[in-house]
């Protein structure tokens, strides 16, 4: 019987798009096989100097008690002057943790129980309609940054936001005389172990595409 019907499969098809098929198969397994190769020199970064004026942490979201422990170990370690904390205005920490107090006290009272006074440190706030990106809040801390006589910063980030955060906030604050320098807090991925499971290659790969799309 004749088939009247569309473009159905066939092995002939099959044969003829076999080149094609076999040219973006290689395309990916070289793009992923570079990713793997140079995923931790591209996104990481890390250096700082024995002592910086000012540490800085972005609140997106609750921060983890081993990211607040290294904040405050790199405020003890680097003699700082000040640590700012930058939260975006949807952040609502009772909601997540039924917390009943204003989250910003609770952030204060975190750190005066282990003897880092108010004054030391500044808490700002992005307004809901404008991003959260490292770029955007890079241009936000530029005037505290200038008003608080800062003259070297130490940001502290999650592993594979390292460099983007660097190179984001460098290029904001470089002509403003401000030094940038990178630290990364403790978490489940890092450069040694995050191609052994599913979600680390996951969330390095979404990091990677937020880096190249910057």
């Amino acid at each position: 019987m004749e088939n009247t019907g569309g473009q159905g499969f066939s092995f002939q098809n099959m044969k003829d798009n076999w080149p094609v098929f076999l040219s973006g198969f290689s395309f990916s397994f070289v793009f992923f096989l570079l990713l793997i190769i140079f995923s931790p020199t591209l996104l990481i970064t890390q250096y700082s100097p024995e002592q910086v004026d000012g540490i800085l942490l972005e609140i997106p979201e609750i921060p983890s008690q081993k990211k607040l422990l290294s904040l405050y170990n790199l405020f003890r370690k680097k003699k700082a002057r000040k640590v700012f904390l930058l939260f975006h205005e949807s952040f609502e920490v009772e909601n997540k943790v039924g917390l009943q107090e204003n989250y910003q006290e609770a952030f204060l009272r975190y750190f005066l129980r282990r003897g880092i006074l108010p004054e030391y440190i500044d808490l700002m706030t992005v307004p809901k309609q404008k991003e959260f990106s490292p770029a955007s809040n890079a241009r936000h801390m530029a005037r505290l940054l200038v008003a608080r006589n800062i003259k070297s910063i130490i940001l502290l980030t999650e592993t594979f936001d390292s460099r983007l955060h660097l190179n984001a906030y460098t290029e904001v604050l470089s002509p403003l005389k401000i030094l940038v320098y990178v630290s990364i807090y403790p978490e489940p991925f890092n450069s040694s172990n995050w191609f052994q499971t599913s979600r680390g290659f996951s969330h390095v790969f979404g990091k990677f595409l937020q880096y190249i799309f910057s």
